[in-house]
């Protein structure tokens, strides 16, 4: 009788010891039993269950297979196991990324909801984000809820989970008006710093740099950027290269600007083409500085571009040179709007000049717009060269000429023709035509029918061939 009582209580207990076990995160030094696992998930064991698809979904001593992986976690989740269903959530959050289908998205949420309903201290930060960046769709949108979001962070802290403890801060510097007594950017930053979050420790050395709710301290600063930078985050080496460079350590600098650019960092593509184009503590070196303003610009990098179209201007690129001169342009009104001294380097008509000695007709038409007044003569002559190619702008420019007879003998069908090219142009181009420039337009009263069927005609005839060599 004695013997039939302990068996039970011997399984008892060694089902407990089962389910402590599974609970613990699994680690190298003790692996999960991929059988063992799998028979207690079969008796509707829920641990067992998020267990099972964890090591499915992760290859833990077992194939990986996300599909069955799934599966288990669908079942833990119907016994409402919160882990499960931010699994399942997570799912179906790597699917909306895949492609984008807004059910996907809703049904993330709900999961997310559930989960974090349920207690997972990853499913309220993870729903935290959410309510931090919203979501846009035609069909649906998640509204923006910094409130909401802070609510769910702190939520998360309490089970005493690092990443919500990082997005908190985050949250905090953007919203100054959630702080609550005793919150402290720099804590909350470290602890997921210590635990080795290379953004919280990116984070906490830019505290540290800008003294911001702690005090300036460029070596802990350099010291917590090392760290993140060890774990190749993009933005600590670029700071680092910029520090190296202040410091008149051009290699350095170079080396954490190369291993920034190669993550695909903007700004470190931007600074390594400067670097190489100018020649900045080494040889200038035109082919790396070019591929690297290419990549700066195809990143969206405003300053890269404009370096870029400089180099390319000097090397002799003719559309590169009108848009360096229209750089300089710019630079050149502010100057002078501010009342500063302007530079002979920020004169822009030498590049227009150059672009438009190489037949760039939009350079050819600024310069007829240029010298309209101080020589009207040069004036049509670039309009024409632009016209001749088909440039609809100075088309239309062109047109007075012939319509007053400056500096051409009069002719009102040239001028009507010019005018009616231009207009189809534009409108081909996006625009809305010439109706803002109606008292311009050279009337149709002034031609005679058959010179206006006849301006008519060659428009025609210049549309259909591409606005080229029309006149």
């Amino acid at each position: 009788m004695m013997r039939t009582r302990i068996l039970p209580l011997i399984a008892i207990v060694f089902s407990l010891f089962f389910l402590i076990d599974l609970q613990r995160a699994p680690s190298e030094e003790t692996p999960l039993d991929y059988q063992q696992v799998k028979s207690h998930a079969e008796q509707g064991d829920r641990n067992a269950q998020y267990q099972l698809g964890l090591m499915l979904l992760e290859g833990q001593s077992v194939e990986a297979d996300p599909t069955k992986a799934l599966d288990w976690f669908h079942q833990a989740a119907q016994q409402g196991d919160p882990q499960a269903q931010y699994q399942i959530a997570r799912q179906f959050q790597r699917e909306y990324e895949s492609t984008q289908m807004v059910a996907d998205a809703k049904q993330a949420l709900q999961w997310l909801k559930k989960a974090a309903n349920g207690g997972s201290s990853a499913a309220q930060t993870e729903l935290g984000r959410w309510y931090v960046n919203g979501l846009y769709t035609e069909d649906w949108i998640v509204w923006v809820d910094v409130e909401a979001a802070e609510q769910l962070f702190r939520q998360a802290i309490e089970q005493d989970n690092n990443d919500a403890r990082y997005e908190l801060a985050r949250l905090l510097e953007a919203n100054p008006n959630l702080v609550q007594k005793g919150d402290k950017l720099a804590d909350l930053y470290r602890q997921p710093a210590e635990a080795g979050n290379a953004d919280a420790q990116y984070q906490l050395g830019r505290l540290y740099f800008e003294g911001k709710g702690v005090g300036k301290n460029h070596d802990n600063a350099l010291e917590w950027m090392q760290k993140a930078a060890q774990q190749k985050h993009a933005h600590a080496e670029f700071v680092l290269g910029s520090y190296a460079e202040q410091s008149g350590q051009i290699q350095e600098a170079i080396n954490y600007y190369q291993r920034s650019a190669e993550q695909q960092f903007a700004s470190a593509h931007a600074k390594l083409g400067f670097i190489y184009f100018n020649g900045v503590g080494i040889d200038k070196d035109i082919k790396q500085a070019e591929f690297h303003l290419r990549e700066g610009t195809r990143l969206g990098h405003q300053t890269a571009k404009n370096y870029l179209v400089q180099l390319l201007a000097e090397q002799g690129d003719a559309e590169n040179q009108f848009y360096y001169g229209q750089q300089l342009n710019k630079t050149f009104r502010q100057r002078t709007r501010n009342g500063q001294t302007v530079p002979d380097i920020f004169q822009p008509f030498t590049w227009y000049e150059k672009s438009a000695l190489q037949g760039y007709a939009p350079a050819q038409n600024l310069l007829g717009l240029h010298y309209t007044s101080s020589d009207p003569e040069l004036s049509f002559e670039w309009y024409t060269k632009a016209a001749q190619q088909g440039f609809g702008p100075a088309m239309w420019n062109l047109s007075f000429h012939y319509a007053r007879g400056e500096n051409v003998e009069k002719n009102w069908v040239t001028g009507k023709m010019l005018q009616l090219v231009s207009d189809h142009h534009r409108s081909h181009q996006g625009s809305s035509g010439l109706d803002r420039f109606n008292h311009l337009i050279i009337p149709d009263t002034v031609l005679t029918p058959s010179q206006l069927n006849q301006a008519k005609t060659l428009a025609n005839q210049c549309i259909a061939r591409n606005y080229v060599n029309c006149f």
